[in-house]
């Protein structure tokens, strides 16, 4: 309880100057506890780059003052370790008065993480570029706008490198954002700093079976985009307006199943989401607009993260290590020239994420591994996932540390979000 208070309060305090070190920690003896807990909240402030300083004098301490210090360095590294499952999103930045369209697409990827797939369609082309710190998809969407010659469209695809012999949840789909030559034609888009959701699609038909009459039926696709590494572990969409041109409400009217509210429900996680909205019977002919669409997006994100971590020398087959939530063995360890390649068992988590598993050389560098096999298998009351990653080597490099990190717990973030004026007929 101790430590998840002082997570919540330690970005409470903004824009002070740095405390010193010495004294932060001599305050961890005081008598008085809002002293040790201020001082404690202050040492974490201060973020990672205080760890190894923290180590250092934390033998040298008294035991209580020892204690209070490790548990310091714990939550700045969970804190830090939280950071690999959602790390915010990729801002770009470029000013350009004439570039070609690939060393466009090249300089966009040069600013954004890895395994974001950007593709142009069209004969070679020459622009102006200008933007200023925007999220990846309002950046490509303002590029194609403030050009008028180009628009894009977000496509998704699943990565084929990945094996697996079962269906298992951790697959993450993925997309392809793809730019085209054409006219840029204004779409029912919105733009959040992690995603892009969008009204893909909007189908009414109409069947008759013979013998049983008339069949009438709608359906409103509403599809939504995360930059790989900032995905939520599951999202719905929640419809609680849906009007007219006049104003009138069409929930009731249209029996949208569910009903008052139309729930769409994703909870594979990936980065590629599709809601459909499915209505028993088609707006009235008369209805050629939905003048408002809105409704609560609800997203659940990782909370904390639970860490595994082999030092050099454990970096072996038949290695096992233990979190507080799960536990990892190394099955396979293979070293080639200019690839690492591991292959580790993992029991214990239950309905999360692939775990993410960096290589830290002594040099402070973190390499993190390229996912290419899955596997759930199950036994006898209990399943274990198999893993295989790669990382990529460079000469001279020498390894410290395997690390391997999985969220555990999770919170909910619900953001409203409203489509006006949406035509579907002509």
């Amino acid at each position: 309880m101790k430590l998840f208070l002082i997570s919540l309060f330690f970005l409470l305090a903004v824009g002070q100057d740095e405390p010193d070190l010495s004294q932060l920690i001599e305050d961890l003896s005081d008598d008085r506890i809002d002293v040790r807990d201020e001082a404690e909240r202050k040492l974490i402030q201060q973020g990672i780059s205080i760890v190894e300083t923290l180590e250092e004098r934390s033998s040298h301490q008294e035991e209580e003052v020892r204690a209070r210090l490790e548990e310091v360095i714990l939550l700045i590294r969970r804190l830090e370790w939280a950071k690999r499952f959602n790390p915010g999103p990729s801002f770009l930045t470029l000013s350009e008065e004439s570039i070609e369209m690939e060393d466009l697409l090249s300089e966009i990827s040069s600013q954004l993480r890895p395994n974001v797939d950007l593709q142009y369609r069209g004969d070679p082309y020459l622009l102006s570029v200008k933007i200023d710190r925007l999220p990846l998809f309002q950046a490509i969407d303002q590029i194609c706008r403030l050009d008028g010659n180009l628009d894009f469209q977000v496509v998704p695809l699943r990565d084929t490198v990945l094996r697996s012999s079962f269906r298992n949840a951790n697959l993450e789909k993925r997309w392809k954002l793809i730019l085209e030559k054409r006219p840029y034609t204004p779409k029912p888009r919105l733009f959040q700093d992690q995603f892009m959701l969008w009204i893909s699609e909007i189908q009414m038909t109409e069947r008759i079976n013979f013998g049983r009459g008339e069949n009438k039926s709608g359906k409103l696709i509403l599809q939504s985009a995360w930059e790989p590494d900032t995905v939520p572990t599951s999202v719905s969409f929640r419809l609680k307006s849906l009007t007219d041109e006049k104003g009138n409400s069409l929930l009731d009217h249209l029996q949208v199943r569910g009903r008052t509210s139309a729930l769409s429900f994703a909870s594979t996680p990936g980065s590629f989401y599709s809601h459909p909205v499915l209505f028993q019977t088609p707006p009235p002919p008369e209805v050629k607009v939905f003048a408002k669409v809105a409704g609560d997006f609800v997203v659940t994100f990782p909370r904390d993260t639970d860490l595994v971590s082999f030092s050099r020398e454990d970096v072996q087959k038949g290695s096992i290590g233990s979190g507080t939530t799960f536990q990892a063995e190394l099955q396979e360890v293979e070293r080639t020239k200019g690839k690492f390649h591991i292959k580790v068992k993992v029991t214990g988590q239950t309905r999360r994420k692939m775990p993410k598993m960096h290589l830290v050389t002594k040099k402070g560098q973190t390499i993190e591994g390229r996912m290419t096999g899955s596997q759930t298998t199950f036994g006898q009351g209990i399943s274990w996932q198999s893993y295989e990653v790669t990382f990529e080597r460079t000469p001279g490099m020498v390894v410290d540390r395997l690390e391997m990190s999985i969220y555990k717990g999770s919170h909910e973030k619900v953001i409203p979000i409203e489509f006006r004026n949406v035509r579907f007929r002509p």
